[in-house]
């Protein structure tokens, strides 16, 4: 993974917390899986490359809106409750942009 800002690529631990501008990566036998505070998953395919644009959680509304860019490969997602009415989880693609709500979901 690949903090915003910063040159180097170091290897992610579980656990590790993610943020707007970081880069996940998976080489050609890994994969990644993102576990979302509001419950759900996000898992990377072998041979991807996920930038994080944008996450916003404001806990007086439980509004969720978060940006995902899909660079190159694969990624499935299981959602679960996404927080407030207005919530919302945008994944981009080099194709295509979606704005998901809870339910099993995969691009490439």
């Amino acid at each position: 993974m690949k903090r915003g800002g910063v040159p180097d690529w170091v290897k992610a631990t579980q656990g590790m917390k993610l943020g707007a501008n970081d880069k996940v990566r998976t080489h050609r036998e890994s994969f990644a899986t993102i576990k979302f505070d509001t419950g759900g998953l996000m898992r990377l395919e072998p041979d991807s490359l996920m930038a994080i644009t944008d996450l916003l959680f404001e806990n007086r509304s439980k509004i969720n809106r978060s940006t995902f860019s899909l660079e190159k490969g694969r990624v499935e997602t299981e959602l679960q409750a996404m927080g407030g009415k207005k919530s919302a989880l945008k994944i981009k693609t080099p194709s295509a942009v979606t704005t998901l709500t809870p339910r099993e979901v995969a691009f490439q």
